[in-house]
């Protein structure tokens, strides 16, 4: 039954993509409906289909996927909803700058995700320690980075704002 070709995944559906192309999601996503378990169930059936490795799997791959959902549409097709960071700051390690393009793009909750371009349109710079080791990497707690970007955006308006505050 497993192998049923009514109960087999024809189609992904992908959804939120902004920076990553649908060709791109659906390869990965295909890639873990291959083969089976044990040898003996499918891995494309929808009622088996692996939904949390591809979730998984999808957020290591993209870090800019600040939330993916995987979910059967129907008897044939997945959707995938994706939610994307959207920058907010930067995060620059000791001795690099925007301008040299060695900084790291941080969303509203100090996530660390993507590789800032340099020249990056003018953001706020923080700079310290982040965890982890991959990307995506945190600075600082959600909590506690609120509060500074909270704090550092009303010094900063009250700075001009064609300068950079660098925090």
């Amino acid at each position: 039954l497993s192998h049923a070709s009514f109960l087999r995944v024809e189609q992904v559906t992908a959804t939120g993509l902004a920076s990553v192309a649908h060709s791109d999601v659906e390869a990965l996503v295909r890639t873990q409906l291959q083969g089976s378990y044990l040898h003996l169930f499918a891995k494309n059936n929808i009622l088996i289909y692996p939904q949390d490795t591809i979730a998984q799997m999808l957020r290591s791959e993209y870090p800019q996927f600040k939330l993916v959902d995987v979910r059967a549409q129907d008897f044939s097709t997945i959707a995938v909803v994706v939610v994307e960071r959207e920058p907010k700051s930067l995060w620059c390690p000791d001795g690099e700058s925007a301008k040299t393009g060695g900084c790291y793009v941080m969303d509203e909750d100090g996530v660390v995700y993507a590789r800032a371009a340099a020249g990056e349109p003018l953001y706020i710079e923080y700079r310290g320690a982040v965890s982890g080791e991959s990307l995506p990497r945190q600075y600082l707690s959600p909590e506690a980075f609120h509060a500074l970007s909270a704090f550092v955006g009303a010094v900063a308006q009250k700075e001009s704002t064609e300068r950079i505050v660098r925090v």
